[in-house]
């Protein structure tokens, strides 16, 4: 297929770009490549041009590159605190959720950030706040499910109630 067949390549360069950018060393090399061509253009702007990323960025890449080489160029650690729970407790929760929480002597029927927040207060005497709790869940793979109550009394409303739920 010819290039000037493709309609719309800017959707092609979109998924490019984000593989590059998902991949582990995706990041490397597109830093490698930028340095690589301001270095072949003798110009970052020529470089930011081509590459799509801020002049500024393609400085400060460059900067990196001549101070400590291609090591200046690797992914750079992400700051931030660490987490409270170690991995062996992360997957000990991720055991219990997997469970419904009457299995684990409370009254609720689902696992909720709040409910989260009392369990690990209980079992590992660490306080971690709800919204903690709510990230810690959709970290280890949940999603938040609420309950839809059931008509009670007429098996047509039953009937109806449990179609609308299957066809959403």
């Amino acid at each position: 297929m010819r290039l000037c067949q493709v309609k719309e390549p800017g959707n092609y360069v979109q998924s490019l770009q984000e593989e590059i950018h998902a991949h582990p060393q995706g990041r490397y090399h597109h830093r490698l490549h930028v340095v690589l061509m301001a270095l072949r253009f003798n110009s970052a702007r020529e470089a930011s041009n081509l590459y799509q990323e801020p002049i500024r960025t393609v400085q400060h890449w460059m900067q990196r590159f001549f101070d400590q080489g291609v090591e200046g160029l690797k992914n750079e650690s992400i700051p931030g605190r660490p987490s409270r729970l170690s991995e062996q407790q992360k997957q000990e929760i991720k055991q219990v959720l997997m469970k419904s929480p009457r299995r684990a002597g409370y009254s609720q029927q689902n696992w909720d950030g709040k409910l989260l927040s009392h369990h690990i207060q209980e079992s590992y005497q660490l306080t971690l706040k709800v919204r903690q709790c709510q990230y810690l869940l959709h970290q280890l793979g949940f999603s938040l499910q609420r309950p839809r109550p059931m008509p009670l009394g007429d098996l047509d409303k039953k009937a109806d109630f449990k179609k609308k739920r299957i066809s959403s």
